[in-house]
């Protein structure tokens, strides 16, 4: 009897120090969640009848390797997400900047070379019309020191049945004019000619490496189903069409030619010659709208340019104004007493004028002014149209249309 009761009281002391062992493990976190104890033994996942081993225990009350740096792998894989989406959005932005203005026809004149590098880089287009085409190409080359000084400049001209020494001339004059060809673009539309003449440019650009050497060049081919040989230019009868589809063409090219110069010069492909400092001389004179005096054949001759003119006084305009109350149009060269000057007659009031009409021979003009809607009418305002009733118009809205006197240019 005695021996039992002392086996019994063995045993229950063994039994509180297991159960008190296992209370404190549990409360150190070094047995799993779920473990279950009864008495005399302790229960994990089977029930076993006996304590797992350390190993086990180990293994399932530490926190896996996942679960203790999930929170820093996430971190740095974000990390990498981001880098590598500004480095691509970077990357983009410098191609798009680089290449932002494309031919818009399969055949290319040139690899324009990139504003940064100078290295070959070409954006293609093809765009189609029903009788319409375009080709453009962006150089943005790198100014010399002090080129940024100059306004940016796109030169315009809209050609047809031009010939080749026509072309040779508009070269030759370009080539030793005095500007920065980095702060110059370049514009052509040709339409309805004879002649394969948009070939003729095609070749021409390409060999004199136009756009290697200017900011942009733009090629358009729009015709307007003007069929007139070059030779009924002058006669009376084609006026007013003939003027009608140079307005056109020439609102036209500016819509399709103009980016971001500050500057618009017209130049006509049939100007012999011109003094190479002329674009500087006219910039110098800081005008919304100005031309130079165009003469027939040297300098020195008389007015060959007489869309360029001035009304001599409010009483001639109104008296012109009633004569020709009847007819849409006053042309100068062709009626008598239209109430006008022309710059010949204009010489005597100083090197600047103030003019009313203006012709295209060549012309300046503020790009702002045609940005605000200043274009060429093509059909009759105040009796006048294409280039004479741009000069009105502008002056109507409040812009200042002038002449220098002092500037002469050749016209063939």
């Amino acid at each position: 009897g005695g021996h039992q009761k002392r086996e019994r009281a063995r045993s229950s002391a063994g039994n509180a120090l297991h159960d008190s062992s296992l209370s404190s493990s549990m409360e150190r976190g070094l047995l799993p969640a779920g473990t279950t104890t009864t008495t005399g033994s302790v229960n994990v996942g089977l029930h076993s009848s006996s304590p797992p081993p350390l190993s086990s225990l180990l293994a399932a009350t530490a926190p896996s390797f996942t679960q203790r740096f999930r929170l820093p792998i996430l971190l740095v894989g974000l990390t990498c997400v981001l880098f590598l989406s500004v480095t691509l959005f970077n990357s983009y932005a410098v191609t798009s900047t680089s290449t932002s203005t494309t031919f818009s026809n399969p055949t290319q004149l040139a690899t324009q070379p990139n504003e940064r590098d100078l290295s070959p880089t070409t954006t293609s287009h093809e765009h189609e019309q029903a009788n319409d085409s375009q080709q453009q190409h962006t150089l943005e080359v790198r100014e010399a020191p002090g080129d940024e000084k100059w306004p940016r400049v796109l030169l315009l001209s809209p050609i047809k049945d031009i010939t080749p020494t026509m072309i040779y001339n508009y070269w030759k004059n370009l080539h030793q004019l005095d500007y920065p060809t980095s702060r110059l673009s370049l514009g052509y539309l040709e339409s309805d000619s004879s002649t394969d003449v948009l070939s003729l440019m095609k070749t021409s650009l390409e060999g004199h490496k136009a756009t290697q050497h200017y900011r942009r060049v733009t090629l358009i081919k729009h015709d307007f189903n003007l069929q007139m040989v070059r030779e009924q230019r002058h006669k009376l009868a084609w006026q007013q069409k003939r003027r009608e589809v140079l307005a056109k063409s020439r609102n036209y090219l500016l819509a399709h030619a103009l980016q971001d110069e500050d500057y618009v010069l017209w130049i006509d492909f049939d100007v012999d010659q011109y003094p190479a400092n002329i674009l500087k001389v006219l910039l110098e004179q800081r005008k919304d709208v100005i031309v130079p005096h165009c003469v027939l054949g040297h300098y020195g001759s008389r007015s060959y340019d007489l869309n360029s003119w001035k009304w001599k006084s409010d009483q001639d305009r109104e008296q012109a104004l009633r004569t020709y109350a009847h007819s849409e149009l006053m042309f100068e060269g062709y009626v008598d007493d239209t109430g006008r000057d022309h710059l010949d007659a204009l010489k005597p009031k100083g090197p600047l004028v103030e003019i009313d009409g203006v012709g295209g021979a060549m012309l300046l003009v503020r790009a702002d002014v045609h940005r605000m809607g200043a274009n060429f009418p093509a059909v009759p305002y105040k009796k006048a149209i294409e280039t004479e009733a741009f000069g009105l118009l502008a002056k109507d809205m409040g812009y200042g249309v002038y002449a220098l006197l002092s500037a002469a240019i050749i016209h063939q």
